[in-house]
């Protein structure tokens, strides 16, 4: 379920994510220096590609973090610009792969960083 537009319609969650495979926030710690009204607890367990209005709108955004997923390398960034009623928004992405070995099998998940380029 979308997170409802008048709340978060084009906020971008700036800071650092732990995502799933398929794009679930496992985990979201808000960057403290950028003025963000986005909790952890609006986010953990949504799908950061569908549910977050601003992010779903941007199939290129979506397309780069789906290659990254498909890589076999380990971290890469890229500059991205966003554009919302509110005008475009600048920004550095990083990601890094994670793999875990447990009991229960191999996971594989991605770390993203989005900061607002200043």
């Amino acid at each position: 379920m979308p997170l409802e537009k008048e709340l978060i319609t084009q906020m971008l969650p700036f800071g650092l994510l732990e995502l799933d495979t398929d794009g679930v926030v496992l985990y979201f710690k808000p960057d403290p220096v950028e003025d963000s009204s986005l909790q952890a607890s609006e986010l953990i367990g949504r799908n950061l590609y569908t549910d977050v209005p601003i992010l779903a709108e941007s199939q290129e955004f979506r397309d780069r973090l789906n290659l990254f997923s498909r890589m076999h390398i380990p971290a890469d960034s890229f500059p991205y610009t966003f554009s919302s009623g509110d005008g475009e928004v600048q920004v550095k992405v990083l990601l890094a792969r994670i793999h875990e070995q447990s009991g229960q099998g191999d996971a594989d998940y991605i770390l993203l960083h989005i900061r607002k380029v200043n």
